[in-house]
């Protein structure tokens, strides 16, 4: 007898059109739901990557939203956190490889996707930090704010965003032309794209690998050593990017 599992798992694979369907699985109904579920799918898409559709062209959206609709499963079942990939996909498409800005574009917009739904943090407890002895600093690990991502790039991203997206990037405040690291972060006033300079970059990088204090300044020093460590985590903190820590 074919357990459930086995039997989920054939379904899985002749959905993906990795093998036919066998037992009661007629192969016209499940057509139909290949096609519902990618149409479902490549809508997500479009919802999520309106500017990279734009930018990208409609023929190679489609092209493109098709191809990763029919080979990239959603991990979760709920198409609103489908597509965190799609960056990928554009990158090893071979008709766009002249146009290394796409992928970027994409990740942004996920970016900006993930920050916006992201849960709220609390405010950072200084008493607790100050609390601690100077020897217990060197093992603590610093909490970035959830509602925050970093992206660092060689494109000018935001200008890209604002051109293809104009009705959403008007409300984010930078300059045009910017490059290299942006922080993505949600404040009261909505999304916000700001340019981070390349020594607090290193130091939220670290801290998102949740490495520890020590091992996050070394790394910042070794390629920032006139970095004033101090001062730039009480920048973070004070911004609301560093929000919490665990000894």
């Amino acid at each position: 007898m074919t357990s459930l599992l086995e039997a989920e798992r054939a379904f899985a694979a002749a959905l993906r059109g990795d093998a036919a369907p066998v037992g009661c699985l007629a192969l016209a109904r499940l057509e139909i739901y290949r096609h519902s579920v990618e149409a479902a799918r490549r809508a997500a898409l479009a919802a999520t990557y309106a500017a990279t559709r734009s930018a990208m062209g409609e023929a190679h959206f489609e092209r493109l939203a098709a191809h990763h609709a029919r080979t990239v499963a959603s991990t979760t079942g709920d198409l609103n956190d489908y597509g965190s990939d799609f960056a990928a996909t554009i990158a090893a498409d071979p008709l766009l490889a002249a146009r290394a800005h796409l992928p970027d574009l994409a990740r942004l917009e996920w970016a900006i996707l993930e920050v916006a739904r992201a849960p709220e943090a609390g405010p950072f407890d200084a008493t607790a930090l100050a609390a601690l002895s100077p020897a217990e600093h060197a093992d603590l690990r610093f909490r970035i704010a959830p509602a925050s991502r970093l992206l660092v790039s060689p494109h000018p991203l935001v200008e890209l965003y604002r051109r293809h997206h104009p009705e959403h990037a008007a409300d984010l405040a930078v300059p045009a032309g910017v490059t290299g690291a942006v922080l993505i972060r949600r404040s009261p006033e909505g999304i916000e794209i700001t340019p981070l300079e390349p020594a607090p970059a290193a130091l939220y990088a670290a801290f998102a690998r949740d490495e520890t204090l020590a091992c996050a300044v070394a790394d910042v020093l070794d390629g920032h050593p006139d970095c004033d460590i101090a001062c730039t985590l009480q920048s973070l903190i004070a911004r609301g990017i560093v929000t919490g820590f665990v000894t």
